[in-house]
C-alpha cells in the first residue's frame, strides 16, 4: 500500500517536493556569505517530519474515501512523533 500525502500524490513524493523547496532555498542564502548549514539541517529534519502524521490510518482513509472526515490535525500527530525523537546527538 502506498501512503498518500495528498489525493493522488504519494507521501514520499510530497515530502520530496518539500525537500526540493529547501534545496531551492539554499542558493539565495549563499548571497549572505554566512554558513547556514545548521539552519538547513533543521529545515530538512522539519520537512521530513512535518507530514509523518499523514501516515495515520484515519488520515489515509480520508484521502482515499471522498466525504470521509478525520477529526484530527495530522500536524499534531507529526509533532507528537517528532517529540519522541532524540535530536541531542550530532551526526
Amino acid at each position: 500500500m502506498t501512503l498518500l500525502g495528498k489525493p493522488n500524490r504519494s507521501l514520499m513524493d510530497h515530502t520530496n517536493d518539500v525537500l526540493q523547496l529547501i534545496y531551492d532555498f539554499q542558493q539565495p542564502l549563499r548571497a549572505f556569505r554566512h554558513d547556514f548549514s545548521d539552519l538547513l539541517d533543521v529545515l530538512i529534519i522539519a520537512a521530513i517530519m512535518h507530514d509523518t502524521g499523514k501516515a495515520a490510518t484515519g488520515f489515509q482513509a480520508m484521502l482515499t474515501h471522498p466525504g470521509q472526515h478525520w477529526n484530527y490535525r495530522h500536524e499534531i500527530l507529526s509533532a507528537a512523533l517528532a517529540s519522541t525523537l532524540d535530536f541531542s546527538n550530532e551526526y
